[in-house]
């Protein structure tokens, strides 16, 4: 490609992502967060820091193309064009959310629950190897071997709009190991992935009436 076929893809990622829109609401927030007034209420400051780091995270990978473009790095820019561009998929409201992920075995007893693991080993060293933290919340060991559900709380950067697709029914058919006749076994496990997000949860007093 030549330095003006990457010119005009840069062009037309900028309009996708409405970079120019997303500069005018960074320097808004960048206004709003020097303001005292905003860290009245230290919730909503917390919000708008926030916002801002993400928004002048995005800002800044589509600064780094032009750079790179103007280098004359075509390797480097291919690279870091196509993560930009994964992004553009990812654009849902909670897609940048992190995630909690749960594995459950469905009917097939000891088949399922062994199923069940090894979905959860696979999913566990995907999360890994994107670098996204995981906590296990809570795993319930299988009578035999595999596990009879378990929760995990995946902390990275659109870890949500990675998975979300992954929820539902996983099955898999294979000679069971557990079963002295080797007889083909279908195994399924409903895989559950879940937005997490702050939320908030007001109480109210009020007299209690006799």
């Amino acid at each position: 490609m030549t330095n003006n076929d990457f010119s005009e893809k840069l062009a037309i990622l900028g309009e996708k992502i409405d970079i120019a829109g997303k500069k005018h609401q960074l320097a808004s927030l960048k206004q709003k967060i020097a303001s005292e007034d905003v860290w009245k209420n230290w919730e909503d400051g917390q919000k708008t820091a926030q916002a801002l780091s993400a928004l002048q995270k995005e800002v800044d990978e589509f600064d780094l193309l032009q750079l790179l473009l103007d280098c004359g790095d075509d390797e480097q820019f291919e690279q870091e064009f196509k993560k930009l561009e994964l992004k553009t998929f990812l654009s849902q409201p909670y897609d940048r959310y992190s995630a909690l992920l749960s594995v459950h075995a469905g009917q097939g007893g000891t088949e399922a629950m062994d199923w069940s693991e090894m979905l959860y080993r696979m999913y566990l060293r995907y999360i890994q190897n994107r670098g996204w933290k995981v906590q296990e919340l809570n795993k319930l060991a299988g009578d035999e071997a595999g596990v009879k559900t378990v929760t995990v709380e995946i902390s990275g950067e659109y870890a949500y709009g990675y998975l979300k697709n992954e929820s539902g029914v996983h099955r898999l058919v294979r000679q069971s190991p557990f079963n002295a006749d080797a007889l083909d076994t279908n195994q399924p496990a409903l895989l559950l992935n879940l937005r997490k997000s702050g939320f908030k949860v007001r109480t109210e007093k009020r007299p209690c009436r006799f």
